[in-house]
């Protein structure tokens, strides 16, 4: 009496059955039972208008399986209509109590059912109008002995009422025996594999779906359809392909013959003229592991495409050099987010991945890079300075760069035609139409025109070298030793200074102030307000005390942590932000405090107690000047740090400030010459400074060739 189509909403979501392609389906009753209902064909549509039932009546399932049906509840019909004084038992009814047992409980409810009398019920009714459709049983059996006596019943029901077979888990080790039935079966693949439950595992056969049964079973012509444990019924019928099966009837076995098997061949599993418009669009071979579903179309409407937001591209070709040496034949390129990330015979392909097929005759390289452009200046025929970046003056909105892209050229790296003895910047860009990611590096490298006899190209071209080499050098030493003071380093540091020992309640520290009686934004006592973190609540009754030198903070303050206590604090202030280490050791680490003059006689910011919590700081100053300094120390001598003042910054000199990336690596020198003894003064004050260059021109270099390293 239960029919599944009763249950199908066609407002659900089907999305995780679209992106595996499925447009139909069968919708199968609840297996416990031994005879459990009757399936029906539904169809997943993007809208009620085509999420349709096209076969209310497909099948009656039957369970064949160990434990099926066994204990079942009975089934109460209660009467209608009922009061408290009627009373209702469940009726008997022969169920099967062992494996011989269920033969005879299934032909002796069918004939009930046929031969229905005049006290028939409406389970018989029910039967005997699903018999009268002439629609199959479906026999769910799994393990060997089960299909044995499956094939058995099969065999006898033969003229009374079709049949197939269903599930077949162990129909590899008796598919000689499957034949006898000569009915259709759905072999069930396990593509499902992290499945693994009690009801499933076979601690006798754990791999109870052998692969290679429905290619066996089809070289012995039995008509085969795939079913899968997992959504993905193509992964299901690779495996089959895996197994032995052609690969022709495995797609077969997922779309037209299913469809034949539940009585809707006749509106889908085939692109047939006047069938619905059920397809789905795949970015490759549909049984390939690379391919997968991009777009699914049902009833002529598309219900679901694959999210297009950066989607992977393969490139394929017959051959791809990828520019190192290595040609690789009838190979493909993987690219993500403008990245390449395989090239050879087997790269990955991403689900939602669009595949691009040039062809078996197609030659894929790299692309064009163009050393010397003049694109984007039109005719721009100054010589700036190398303080000018061109990369700011290039102008991509002029026509040329597409005629130079279908070149072949996607790169160039553009300078001025004139260029002079001091040099031009030159900068990388791409040939692309837009202003967004056109300019690949603002400084590619520096062009020097090189004129003149070879003394004069020496003398100049060592010049400009040694000045922009000792400016590389004086600002390598300088981040150098930033780099160690910052990390605790004594470049030009003074030694610190402590507080003498703890015998005494207090001792003054002696510090100079900005002059003498001379007052600054900082110098003088602070009224403190702490909050949050470890504090539950805000704290107002502490004081700091602050005396500035110069750039350099030191100080007391209330510890926040115990209040009759002070606590001492150094560092530096940079006119805004006062940064210092506090004398604080938590359990997490050093403490720290860094807060800005957000308005005159007023500090705002946060102490930072080992990088694991903040406590909120404001403090408000209440006198001004260069206070005395007292610690009080309970235990021991507690240390001020005095801060060093860091290295000296070199001055900024934005015309040698290219020459910094030419001696660290990082762009490259390019040097336009003529003529042989050019080429020669060129190499010898490069062989000097060790720095690689191009030569742009270098007419008669052939002549000098054997001079020059």
């Amino acid at each position: 009496r239960y029919v599944a189509a009763d249950k199908f909403n066609p407002f659900a979501n089907f999305r995780r059955s679209w992106e595996f392609g499925i447009t139909s389906a069968r919708l199968g009753a609840p297996g416990d039972r031994f005879i459990s209902g009757i399936g029906s064909v539904v169809k997943f549509g993007g809208d009620p208008e085509t999420a349709t039932v096209m076969a209310r009546t497909a099948d009656l399932l039957v369970n064949y399986n160990d434990k099926k049906g066994r204990k079942e509840p009975a089934i109460k019909d209660i009467p209608f209509p009922s009061s408290s004084d009627v009373s209702y038992q469940p009726k008997p009814e022969r169920k099967p109590q062992t494996r011989m047992g269920r033969d005879d409980a299934l032909f002796e409810t069918l004939d009930a059912a046929k031969n229905r009398g005049l006290g028939a019920d409406a389970r018989q009714l029910a039967l005997n109008r699903f018999l009268e459709t002439k629609r199959p049983l479906r026999i769910d059996a799994r393990r060997a002995a089960d299909i044995v006596q499956a094939v058995a019943v099969a065999r006898r029901l033969q003229g009374f009422v079709p049949v197939y077979l269903n599930g077949l888990d162990e129909a590899f080790s008796v598919a000689q025996t499957i034949v006898e039935a000569r009915v259709p079966v759905v072999v069930e693949m396990d593509n499902d594999m992290t499945r693994l439950d009690d009801t499933d595992f076979d601690i006798v056969k754990p791999w109870r779906r052998d692969p290679r049964a429905a290619g066996a079973l089809e070289k012995l012509g039995v008509v085969v359809v795939i079913s899968g444990r997992g959504a993905d019924l193509l992964y299901a019928a690779a495996m089959a392909v895996g197994g032995g099966l052609d690969p022709k009837i495995a797609l077969e076995a997922v779309t037209l013959r299913p469809a034949a098997l539940l009585g809707v061949a006749d509106r889908v599993g085939s692109l047939e003229t006047g069938k619905d418009a059920d397809f789905v669009v795949l970015n490759g071979n549909p049984l390939s592991s690379g391919s997968h579903v991009q777009e699914v179309w049902v009833s002529g409407k598309k219900a679901w495409q694959r999210p297009l937001d950066a989607r992977p591209l393969i490139v394929r070709a017959g051959k791809i050099y990828d520019g190192t040496g290595a040609v690789y034949q009838n190979a493909e390129v993987l690219i993500e987010n403008g990245k390449i990330v395989a090239v050879g015979s087997h790269v990955p392909h991403p689900q939602n991945a669009r595949i691009v097929d040039a062809g078996a005759d197609a030659v894929v390289t790299p692309g064009f890079v163009d050393t010397n452009g003049k694109l984007g200046l039109g005719s721009e025929r100054s010589s700036p300075g190398t303080d000018v970046s061109i990369a700011d003056i290039i102008n991509v909105a002029r026509p040329g760069f597409e005629h130079v892209a279908r070149a072949g050229v996607t790169t160039i790296v553009v300078a001025p035609e004139r260029s002079g003895r001091t040099g031009v910047q030159m900068a990388a860009m791409k040939t692309m139409a837009s202003k967004d990611g056109v300019i690949t590096k603002r400084l590619a490298g520096i062009k020097i025109a090189l004129a003149g006899s070879a003394g004069q190209v020496r003398k100049s071209l060592n010049a400009v070298l040694s000045k922009g080499q000792k400016y590389f050098k004086t600002w390598e030493k300088y981040e150098k030793d930033l780099a160690k003071f910052k990390a605790g380093g004594a470049v030009s540091a003074a030694p610190a200074k402590a507080v003498a020992p703890a015998k005494k309640a207090a001792k003054a520290v002696t510090k100079k102030s900005n002059g003498k009686g001379a007052t600054d934004a900082l110098s003088g006592v602070w009224q403190m307000t702490l909050s949050g973190g470890p504090i539950p609540e805000p704290q107002s009754n502490m004081t700091a005390k602050i005396r500035l030198n110069g750039s350099n903070v030191v100080g007391t303050m209330t510890n926040p942590m115990d209040i009759d206590e002070d606590v001492s604090f150094s560092g530096t202030f940079d006119g805004k932000t006062m940064k210092v280490d506090v004398d604080i050791v938590t359990p997490f680490g050093d403490t720290t405090l860094e807060a800005t003059l957000d308005k005159p006689e007023h500090l705002k910011g946060k102490m930072d107690l080992g990088g694991v919590m903040d406590i909120n700081f404001e403090a408000r100053r209440t006198k001004k000047g260069a206070p005395k300094i007292t610690v009080k120390a309970k235990a021991k001598a507690t240390t001020v740090k005095v801060v060093a003042k860091g290295p000296k910054k070199p001055k900024f000199d934005a015309r040698l400030e290219p020459y910094r990336a030419i001696f660290a690596g990082k762009a490259g020198l390019v040097l336009a010459v003529n003529g042989g003894p050019q080429v020669r003064a060129a190499s010898a004050v490069l062989s000097t400074y060790k720095l690689p260059a191009v030569l742009l021109g270098a007419r008669g270099v052939l002549s000098v060739l054997s001079e020059v390293e």
